[in-house]
């Protein structure tokens, strides 16, 4: 047995860092002044936000496509930057709920749309990343991307 968890709604409330993070990257890398709040962005995968967000800004799939890595890099950097500056607070319960299936020797992995990193940036300034051994981006095993 094992436990797989998402991280935004599921362990944690938000994450501040992680929407700016968006807002910066669109602007530096696609110079639009766009952020995730143009879209439902719930369940999606981070380079599926970007590109939905872009198409409504007017960009074409080629445009988006050639600068995703970069528009990633940007993401990744931004969040490593700036998640030490916010407290991100834990749904109830999450702790104690972690704890109890640490106790049963549950392993513990993540299955997200946060690119992996930013996933464990994240939890590890909720202070609750120990707790998981492995997981990230979904689309990893299928595009490459994480």
């Amino acid at each position: 047995m094992m436990a797989l968890f998402d991280v935004d709604k599921t362990l944690i409330h938000r994450s501040s860092a992680h929407e700016n993070a968006f807002r910066h990257a669109f602007r530096e890398v696609y110079g639009v002044d766009a952020g995730v709040e143009l879209i439902d962005y719930h369940g999606k995968t981070d380079p599926v936000i970007a590109e939905e967000v872009l198409l409504l800004r007017g960009l074409e799939g080629e445009e988006i496509e050639g600068q995703l890595p970069r528009f990633l890099r940007e993401l990744r950097e931004y969040v490593k930057h700036n998640i030490n500056e916010e407290n991100i607070e834990l749904i109830d319960g999450v702790e104690e709920f972690l704890s109890f299936l640490k106790s049963m020797d549950v392993p513990m992995g993540l299955v997200t749309g946060n690119l992996r990193e930013i996933a464990f940036m994240k939890l590890e300034r909720a202070g609750i990343a120990g707790y998981f051994s492995f997981g990230g981006l979904v689309v990893t095993v299928l595009t490459g991307i994480s």
